[in-house]
């Protein structure tokens, strides 16, 4: 893909339209992105993701290299105490995107920064990624619901979005990230 590409998805990403002050519908208006649901009994109840930039590093040999993704600051700014957490994510239906450009990573929080594994090239294959499974639902045009297959532990998550920018040395990820705690008791 060329940048112009791209940079023409990312632009959609992030195309800002009007939030309604009750919270977004996930089948009514909404601007492109990904959104966590804040009340597991109400999908109307969203909070925005800001998408992050993520520097991809590679390390290893021509035959097998790993990837990971770093991002700034040692916690999400988003933030949910469910295990299971559903996030809804809004495309342009006129641009394709599919949603096997998105793994979902663990990240390795450090004072500063978070780190985490994100894939690995094989010269006997294509790129893999090691992400954590999740599930995804079509719930319109442009809207899906997504669900991570298995509970998530307390700690730093994101999506980590396959189109990239090369910068160089290293490439710019989109990275959507969140964390889970634990709940109050």
């Amino acid at each position: 893909m060329n940048k112009i590409a791209v940079l023409s998805i990312l632009a959609v990403i992030s195309t800002s339209y009007p939030l309604h002050a009750d919270g977004i519908r996930p089948i009514g208006p909404h601007r492109p992105g990904i959104y966590l649901s804040t009340d597991a009994t109400n999908p109307t109840e969203l909070v925005a993701i800001e998408p992050m930039a993520g520097i991809q590093r590679s390390s290893g040999d021509p035959d097998s290299t790993a990837f990971t993704v770093e991002i700034p600051n040692a916690h999400a700014r988003t933030e949910t105490t469910e295990a299971r957490p559903t996030f809804y994510f809004f495309v342009n239906p006129a641009i394709h995107i599919s949603l096997a450009e998105f793994s979902l990573v663990k990240f390795a929080a450090r004072s500063r920064q978070r780190k985490a594994n994100y894939g690995t090239f094989k010269a006997s294959s294509t790129h893999t990624s090691i992400g954590m499974p999740f599930r995804v639902n079509n719930v319109g045009a442009g809207v899906y619901e997504v669900r991570p297959e298995n509970a998530l532990r307390p700690g730093e998550y994101g999506f980590v979005c396959d189109f990239s920018l090369a910068t160089g040395a290293a490439e710019i990820l989109n990275v959507f990230d969140f964390s889970v705690s634990k709940p109050a008791t």
